[in-house]
């Protein structure tokens, strides 16, 4: 899991209260350290900085955009508004649409064309990882099919 060390990486480590380092770097490289501190960074955006999205689906997709981008830059693409109030305007206008809705107006809007391509790539590959682990929950030996 990749994590900006001066920005998501802080974020994970407070909320794993793991010890902050000057050199987030190394640790973050460490696999152990490094799928924690993303789960840590997961929670933190869906928990604390986005929980204010009202509806499970278009909070997952603002979070999905955001472990890419950032929450700031996910406000971004529903309003122009600057500072606190951005994130104000921001959660009303998600609020106010559908999760299909809210889906398009990231892949449209979303500032950066990396973060616009990230949405609809890991929103897929989840439904597919949602489909192999509900067929082993069942206990089907046999390989899973394509959704």
């Amino acid at each position: 899991m990749q994590l900006v060390p001066t920005s998501g990486g802080r974020e994970a480590y407070r909320r794993a209260r793991i010890r902050t380092s000057h050199r987030l770097q190394p640790n973050l490289l460490d696999p152990e350290n490094n799928i924690e501190l993303g789960a840590a960074y997961l929670s933190v955006l869906t928990y604390d900085q986005l929980d204010k999205v009202a509806d499970r689906t278009s909070r997952d997709y603002c979070v999905i955009s955001a472990y890419n981008t950032g929450p700031s830059n996910v406000m971004r693409a529903f309003t122009d508004a600057k500072g606190k109030q951005r994130f104000e305007e921001g959660f009303q206008r998600i609020n106010r649409l559908s999760p299909p809705e809210v889906f398009q107006t990231l892949r449209e809007k979303l500032p950066y064309e990396e973060t616009r391509g990230y949405l609809p790539t890991v929103n897929t590959n989840r439904k597919r990882y949602y489909s192999i682990d509900k067929t082993v929950v069942a206990g089907d030996s046999n390989q899973p099919t394509e959704p």
